[in-house]
């Protein structure tokens, strides 16, 4: 099996990212309050709040694509034991880069929200009261994104892995420091601040094409069981992109029937909150169930999550789009979880459960009796 594929899809979730760090950081550096560093003097009552849409809805599109090229990079090291470990580590990267944005978009929406209907001192107090609620979560899932980063070069220097150790030349964390370096070589203009937002997926830009100038690794087992991936990243990204047309027809204009001012902030409220539930969900399948373990030994994980919801780990990802749709306060939008539920419905009809029936017989059937395809509800007897 051929690895450059999987470099490629690092490329694109890395690309997602960084358009979204321009986004947020290509706005004038001048300094609004020291206690808050993220918002700058750009993210005032004029800010296009579209970009954080865009932002959000980029950073999920990013997340299964960023997700199969990181974890593709632990085939590199050669212990077995190490390398299920650097795996686990390179899963939380993607995980802790999202919920970066999350708490960086949510801050700076805050802010120019408080901006256009407050005043300044209001405005600031809400972002810094905010930032100090996220604060928690936001260094922890700095802990998830730059952990793997640094393990990474300790496994290639040690000679843990099967990468040549000049390789470190092209090390996604020396070319983040580069980048990062130049706000203080160039004026503060908002350029400069956009490169010094996006420098972090720069330096993964980087290194994933270094990835692809290499030959085929030889590390990669037979494959002896169902794709570890399946049908998630097309999923994904499909209710990702139509996510996105349905905010940009409400941004633009098109649905204003559906916009109710009334509903504005009650939506945006249960927005974040179908947000995290839904990476609860995601995070309790992945990381409790373990069912990338499950799929490569063949064994039918009916347990935790997956007794509650068949394909939890598309819920979760549904859940999330459904809760970014929920930002646009358009009551139109809510025509989008049938949309989603019965394009995972159809999907996996075709696909995985095909795949899923042929493997283990009546006992998925038997399992399909008992457990919703799509929304989780209790287990029927």
């Amino acid at each position: 099996m051929k690895n450059k594929k999987y470099w490629l899809y690092g490329i694109i979730g890395a690309v997602c990212f960084g358009i979204g760090d321009w986004l947020l950081g290509y706005v004038d550096p001048g300094v609004v309050n020291e206690s808050f560093a993220v918002i700058k003097a750009g993210h005032g009552a004029d800010y296009d709040l579209t970009k954080i849409t865009l932002t959000l809805l980029l950073g999920v599109i990013g997340v299964p694509f960023l997700t199969l090229g990181c974890t593709k990079m632990a085939d590199f090291v050669t212990d077995d034991k190490q390398r299920k470990v650097f795996r686990f580590f390179l899963t939380l990267l993607p995980v802790g880069w999202l919920m970066i944005h999350f708490t960086v978009a949510i801050s700076i929406y805050v802010y120019s929200w408080g901006m256009h209907y407050a005043v300044a001192g209001t405005a600031e107090k809400l972002a810094t009261d905010i930032l100090h609620v996220m604060q928690p979560a936001q260094m922890v899932s700095w802990i998830f994104a730059f952990l793997p980063l640094v393990l990474l070069p300790f496994y290639v220097l040690r000679g843990k892995t099967t990468l040549k150790r000049r390789s470190q030349f092209f090390s996604p964390l020396l070319w983040m420091a580069l980048l990062s370096g130049l706000k203080f070589v160039i004026p503060a203009t908002p350029f400069s601040n956009g490169i010094d937002t996006f420098c972090m997926n720069a330096g993964l830009i980087i290194w994933f094409v270094y990835l692809m100038t290499l030959p085929t690794s030889d590390t990669m087992k037979p494959k002896e069981h169902l794709p570890i991936f399946g049908i998630g990243p097309y999923y994904v990204g499909t209710i990702a992109i139509i996510t996105v047309i349905g905010m940009f027809l409400s941004c633009k204009g098109y649905l204003n029937r559906g916009l109710i001012p009334a509903l504005k902030t009650p939506m945006l409220i249960l927005g974040i909150l179908i947000i995290l539930l839904g990476i609860f969900i995601w995070g309790y399948a992945f990381f409790h169930s373990k069912i990338d373990d499950g799929i490569k030994n063949n064994h039918l994980v009916t347990d935790g999550i997956y007794a509650w919801c068949r394909n939890p780990l598309y819920t979760g990802w549904m859940f999330i789009c459904i809760g970014v749709s929920f930002f646009a306060g358009n009551l139109w939008l809510l025509v989008l979880p049938i949309i989603f539920s019965l394009l995972m419905a159809v999907t996996l009809k075709l696909t995985e459960e095909k795949w899923l029936r042929n493997l283990y017989g009546a006992e998925y059937d038997a399992y399909c009796r008992h457990v919703n395809r799509v929304w989780p509800w209790f287990p029927r007897k």
